[in-house]
């Protein structure tokens, strides 16, 4: 459940970035870059 709600999240940061400029499109990646690790973490333990 938990993964499934971390996947929906990184797909939707990926198309809110689409129409946003350079700045704010940066930081949707970090987000998303956070929640790889996060989803990564949960995924070992």
């Amino acid at each position: 459940m938990l993964l499934q709600i971390v996947r929906e999240s990184k797909v939707f940061l990926e198309l809110t970035a689409i129409d946003l400029d350079v700045g704010s499109t940066f930081k949707l990646a970090q987000m998303k870059r956070q929640l790889s690790r996060w989803h990564i973490y949960w995924l070992e333990t």
